[in-house]
C-alpha cells in the first residue's frame, strides 16, 4: 500500500516537473513585448543614421555626375574656341521671359544634354541618384513641375547656365567661381523630411536657404556642394545674367 502511495507521489512529482521544464522552455508574452520594444528602440536610433549615410553617398554620385558633365563642357570649349555649349536646359526654355530680350533666342536653343551627349558617351551622367523630381523654380517660387524625376522628364538632372552658353569664355577670368552646373532640387541632398514637399522657395524660407544643397559644377572643371545661401550668392556673380 505504502510502495503504491509512494509511486504515485513520484509519478506527480515528474509530471510537474516536466510542466515546469516545459514552461522555462519558452518565453512569456511580457518578455517577447520587452524584446520587441528594445529592437524597435535600437531601429528608432539607427534609421536615421542609415538614412544620412545613404543620402551621403548618393550625393557623392550625383557630385561626380554633375563633374562629369562640367569636364564634358570643357571639352566642348576646346573643340569650340573656348566657348561654352551654345545651348540651355528646360527650366530656362519654360521661363524664357525671364531673360529679357533674348528670351526668344533662349527658347529656340537645343538642350544642353543633347548638345554634350557626344562628349559625355552615356546619358546616364546627366542623371542624379538623389532626383525625386521638382515643383516648384527654387530660386523664384513659380510651379515647376516634373515627375517623377527631372531626368525622366526632360533628360537631366542638372540644370545649365545659360548665360555661359551665351557669353562666357572658356579662358574668362570668372570660370573658377562661376557655376555652370547645378542640381535641380536642393531638397533631394536635404535629410529634414518636413521640407522635401514645400511649395516656397528657400529664396524666402530661411530655414530652407540654409539646408537646401546643391552639387555644382564650375567653370573651371572643379566641383562642390553649396547650400542655398552659398549658390545664391555665386549665381549672381559672372558675367551679367
Amino acid at each position: 500500500m505504502k510502495e503504491s502511495r509512494v509511486g504515485a507521489v513520484r509519478g506527480d512529482l515528474m509530471k510537474l516537473t516536466t510542466h515546469i521544464r516545459r514552461r522555462r522552455a519558452g518565453f512569456s508574452l511580457v518578455e517577447i513585448l520587452c524584446v520587441i520594444g528594445i529592437i524597435a528602440s535600437l531601429a528608432g536610433l539607427l534609421f536615421p543614421v542609415y538614412q544620412r549615410s545613404r543620402l551621403a553617398a548618393k550625393g557623392k554620385v550625383c557630385l561626380s555626375n554633375v563633374r562629369s558633365v562640367g569636364l564634358s563642357a570643357l571639352m566642348y570649349c576646346a573643340d569650340f574656341d573656348d566657348r561654352f555649349p551654345y545651348a540651355t536646359d528646360d527650366l530656362s526654355k519654360t521661363f524664357s521671359f525671364l531673360h529679357g530680350d533674348d528670351a526668344e533666342e533662349v527658347r529656340k536653343m537645343p538642350l544642353f544634354s543633347d548638345v554634350l551627349l557626344t562628349y559625355t558617351g552615356s546619358k546616364d551622367v546627366f542623371r542624379s541618384p538623389l532626383d525625386t523630381g521638382t515643383s516648384i523654380m527654387e530660386n523664384g517660387g513659380s510651379h515647376y513641375v516634373r515627375r517623377p524625376t527631372l531626368y525622366q522628364a526632360v533628360g537631366s538632372s542638372f540644370y545649365y547656365s545659360v548665360s555661359a552658353g551665351m557669353k562666357l569664355s572658356g579662358s574668362s577670368e570668372f570660370l573658377s567661381y562661376f557655376p555652370i552646373f547645378q542640381s535641380a532640387g536642393g531638397h533631394w541632398q536635404c535629410a529634414c523630411a518636413e521640407m522635401v514637399h514645400g511649395e516656397t522657395s528657400p529664396a524666402s524660407d530661411p530655414y530652407k536657404a540654409a539646408n537646401y544643397r546643391y552639387s555644382i559644377s564650375f567653370g573651371d572643371g572643379h566641383a562642390k556642394t553649396l547650400s542655398f545661401m552659398e549658390w545664391d550668392e555665386l549665381s549672381r556673380s559672372g558675367p551679367d545674367r
